[in-house]
């Protein structure tokens, strides 16, 4: 009987991300065991606090993560125990999730009124969940039509060419690479004319 001693870490950890909530973890055999293999332990860590530890105990070498933020940067260790629980140091990577849609969009605030244009602004979703690469006010209301396009570091717009004395409806879109989401509608009147 050789006495088992402390292992070296699992080799070649391989980090991808497979969706937006999602990573998978890949790794090799430790380069020296030292003894029999129990388990691996992987700890997913978001700003030095841990988010899920997890325990495989299978021979696969490799794991899925799931429940996680899109767009968010994770720091995965993972180690290897015997079955004597002598444990080995951690291998660290980091990676981040993919995007996804933006969700959390508040409808634009009308700041001021003409009876031709409207000053609106807005907010960035709660949780971008990519880099907003657009938005636009879309009317829903007299017509369907989009009354402003813009990048995704703009935050009002002066809407022009309206209709005097007329309701409009309309929503903020919010779209990151992978897709769009609206906001609820909100409606604003402009003004009379004056004759």
């Amino acid at each position: 009987n050789t006495i088992q001693g402390v292992p070296s870490p699992p080799s070649n950890l391989q980090l991808s991300a497979i969706s937006s909530t999602s990573i998978e973890a890949s790794w090799m055999l430790p380069a020296v065991a030292n003894g029999v293999i129990y388990m691996y332990h992987i700890t997913t860590e978001l700003n030095g606090a841990i988010v899920s530890e997890d325990n495989v105990t299978d021979t696969r070498l490799q794991f899925v993560i799931d429940d996680l933020s899109p767009f968010t940067s994770y720091s995965i260790s993972l180690s290897v125990q015997l079955t004597n629980g002598m444990l080995s140091d951690s291998v660290t990577g980091t990676i981040t999730t993919l995007q996804d849609v933006p969700s959390g969009i508040s409808p634009p605030v009308i700041t001021s009124t003409t009876s031709l244009t409207a000053t609106l602004s807005w907010s960035p979703p709660s949780q971008s969940n990519g880099l907003i690469t657009s938005y636009s006010v879309l009317s829903l209301s007299p017509t369907q039509s989009t009354l402003y396009l813009g990048n995704g570091n703009i935050l009002t717009a002066d809407i022009t060419s309206l209709l005097p004395y007329t309701e409009y409806d309309i929503v903020l879109r919010a779209c990151t690479v992978i897709g769009c989401t609206d906001s609820q509608s909100v409606s604003f009147t402009t003004e009379e004319d004056i004759p």
